[in-house]
């Protein structure tokens, strides 16, 4: 599966290659977060991205749109020329969902519950009620411990290694953690992308009514 990013839609879209030369590749019709194919002119630019084979890898590369056509199983598809050779994306760039899930992280002997604020294949902010616990975790966290979470996805959970980013106080409440994904399995990367493209086209279906 690849992301499509195109100046004709806002949205990031998604779509799945059928095909990839070095001079030419088909994927297919990208799909925004409701799941409808969307049309775009031929000759507009494409930025795709997707994970790459080692762990934590985001790729990515500019195509021009070249033919709308079919897969071999007679989908509709696209087929790209690629404009440059890909390259490693930031982390920053993966798409990111605002989702309220049951979190909880350990550093150390410390542990706290909470729920997260958005999540990405990337990482996730975090929300925790301000606790003996929860101060430790982030105490832990700020001074380098490594962090290990369990994310409910719903309605499967996931468990995945993390590091400290930042640490806000927006109120005297809440205890905000943004940690960033350590060597992040492709299935569980997987599984995260499938949850935020989900909370994405739930959005979108809110959106139009």
């Amino acid at each position: 599966m690849v992301d499509v990013r195109t100046d004709a839609h806002a949205e990031v879209l998604t779509a799945w290659v059928a095909t990839a030369g070095d001079d030419e590749m088909i994927v297919t019709v990208g799909q925004d977060g409701s799941g409808r194919r969307v049309r775009l002119d031929i000759g507009e630019r494409l930025d795709l991205a997707w994970r790459g084979n080692e762990p934590g890898l985001l790729l990515g590369m500019p195509t021009e749109l070249l033919e709308v056509t079919k897969t071999d199983d007679e989908e509709p598809a696209w087929r790209l020329r690629p404009l440059a050779p890909p390259s490693r994306l930031q982390r920053r760039d993966a798409v990111r969902a605002a989702l309220s899930l049951p979190v909880v992280v350990r550093a150390g002997s410390a542990e706290a519950s909470g729920r997260t604020v958005d999540v990405s294949e990337a990482g996730l902010r975090c929300a925790f009620p301000v606790s003996m616990s929860a101060a430790d975790v982030a105490h832990q966290a700020a001074k380098g411990a490594p962090l290990d979470l369990r994310v409910d996805l719903g309605p499967q959970a996931i468990t995945a290694s993390a590091r400290f980013v930042r640490e806000r106080r927006q109120s005297t409440a809440v205890i905000d953690l943004s940690m960033a994904f350590v060597d992040l399995p492709e299935r569980t990367g997987d599984l995260i992308r499938a949850r935020v493209f989900r909370a994405l086209r739930e959005e979108r279906v809110r959106s139009l009514r």
